[in-house]
């Protein structure tokens, strides 16, 4: 499970590894236990009950990419071009406006952007929902096609949330980028394959993954870090030292990227 706090405007970028055994809403619930906010996940149904449990610390929201990907799945899936899906290459390109529309705003200040949202962002997303619903009963439930609508349709109030919030983005991309590196190692790591050396891998991908994220050189910010530890040894047990962390401005210039 993988952990990334990307909002809208710039800040410190943290990106946070667990392993737990299994998907289990319970398991969502443990690693989050100190966290309060808004969940991007890809219809992930554990963050749902998570949020509709703890309504007053958590809120979920979907990722349009994924919502996008179903319907570009659905048009690949069409291999022999002799039934062209129109209507999902319809619906992926009305995704990718919203997209292109919603782009525009990034540098504008929060107030600012959440009203662009309300005024420009808004009436597109209505008129794909209002659209998807008028045409879903002209394809087959179980097709590509009728799949990815369902999926749109039942994820309909999370794709919708980041209309209300000027700092909740619109995907889930930068956690699935943050997941790649730890997953395609997979074969690195066949001689810690237990719990212990999952929850050490989990450890070490947190504290590169979040240099990399801060614009740190990968390879030179653990040697800082654990050559610097010891000089706190004595206070590491309640903080850990603010010049230490990844976002701290006075770390020497060969320590950036």
């Amino acid at each position: 499970m993988g952990l990334q706090d990307e909002t809208a405007d710039d800040g410190p970028q943290i990106v946070l590894y667990d392993y737990r055994p299994g998907r289990r809403a319970e398991n969502c619930g443990d690693f989050l236990s100190s966290f309060s906010g808004t969940i991007t996940a890809d219809g992930y149904e554990a963050c749902h009950k998570l949020a509709r449990e703890n309504a007053s610390r958590f809120k979920a929201a979907g990722c349009r990419v994924h919502a996008r990907c179903k319907f570009m799945d659905a048009v690949k899936a069409d291999k022999d071009g002799k039934s062209p899906p129109v209507l999902a290459k319809m619906a992926a390109a009305r995704i990718s406006r919203i997209f292109h529309e919603n782009n525009k705003l990034g540098d504008l200040p929060a107030e600012e952007r959440l009203r662009k949202r309300e005024s420009d962002i808004k009436p597109l997303v209505d008129e794909f929902f209002s659209w998807v619903k008028s045409v879903r009963e002209s394809v087959l439930p179980h097709s590509s096609t009728g799949e990815a609508f369902s999926y749109a349709l039942n994820q309909e109030p999370f794709l919708r949330v980041f209309l209300s919030d000027p700092y909740v983005t619109m995907k889930n991309s930068a956690a699935e980028r943050a997941i790649r590196p730890f997953t395609t190692g997979g074969k690195n790591r066949v001689m810690i394959d237990t719990p212990n050396g999952a929850e050490a891998s989990a450890a070490a991908y947190s504290i590169v993954e979040t240099a990399k994220a801060n614009n740190l050189n990968i390879y030179k910010y653990p040697d800082y870090l654990l050559t610097g530890l010891p000089k706190y040894i004595h206070d590491l047990e309640t903080k850990i030292p603010e010049k230490l962390f990844p976002w701290s401005p006075g770390f020497p210039a060969e320590l950036r990227k």
